[in-house]
């Protein structure tokens, strides 16, 4: 686990860049599915092309174990909807922890906290007449400090496991696409139990699609990189032979349940 504790005089040089250039003005990296550096342009350019870029994203959890959510504004991607409580761009020539650190302060106003990372995938949804394109870079911050939250957000709450996993399964409306999209790709404990009898029908009529030429490889390979948790993205990837997409647990998973 990492420690982080904010420097106030580098955090104020950030505000002042920050209110010199305009949002989409800002540079952005643009990476391979590696994260790999390809490019540098600016953040409007990479919504306009669908251009994969950086984004760091963390989940808040307190020493009690409960999750820390907010409910985004209304001029945000998932306006007054449950959202994981931080999320930013990671500037050009800016590290993964030191974008996290930035974000924990500008977002929520932590300034020494522990963090751990989780993982990383690709989400990409049109949403706000742009194509973001990102790489999520997952991490999980442990700290008690009492949020205060910027224009980005209307409100906080905590959430218990229990209580968490009754809102998504019981109001999955109440939470945003982007949360839904990290709680399936990172946290299906969270999930309800599958039904692996409609999960075999469905697997089967995708096989003949896919034989009859009615569904291409690529257009599996985006069903995968979308849901690569679930028994259901294992069983696209033995279909379409993206096993490098999926961890290899959860093919063999769906194989195993399957055959």
């Amino acid at each position: 686990m990492i420690r982080a504790i904010v420097d106030p005089a580098k955090n104020s040089k950030n505000v002042m860049a920050s209110e010199i250039k305009t949002v989409d003005d800002e540079l952005v990296d643009v990476v391979d599915e590696n994260g790999y550096r390809q490019d540098t342009i600016s953040k409007h350019e990479a919504h306009e092309k669908g251009l994969l870029h950086q984004c760091v994203v963390s989940e808040v959890i307190d020493s009690q174990g409960r999750w820390l959510l907010v409910k985004q504004a209304s001029d945000r991607q998932d306006a007054g909807q449950y959202v994981s409580p931080i999320g930013g761009h990671v500037s050009a020539g800016e590290s993964r922890e030191d974008a996290l650190i930035r974000e924990a302060k500008e977002e929520l106003g932590l300034a020494d906290f522990s963090f751990e990372p989780t993982g990383e995938t690709i989400y990409n949804r049109h949403v706000l007449n742009r194509q973001e394109n990102h790489l999520f870079i997952l991490y999980a911050i442990h700290s008690d400090a009492k949020p205060v939250l910027n224009h980005e957000s209307e409100s906080f709450r905590y959430f218990t496991e229990s209580e968490l996993r009754a809102a998504i399964q019981e109001h999955p409306e109440q939470f945003g696409d982007a949360f839904h999209f990290v709680i399936k790709s990172f946290f299906p404990k969270f999930l309800p139990n599958l039904n692996l009898r409609a999960i075999k029908m469905y697997d089967m009529k995708m096989e003949a699609d896919l034989a009859a030429g009615q569904l291409q490889e690529h257009d599996i390979k985006a069903i995968v990189q979308s849901d690569r948790t679930s028994i259901y993205a294992g069983t696209m990837s033995r279909i379409a032979g993206f096993k490098v997409i999926v961890p290899e647990k959860d093919a063999k998973q769906a194989l195993e349940l399957l055959e």
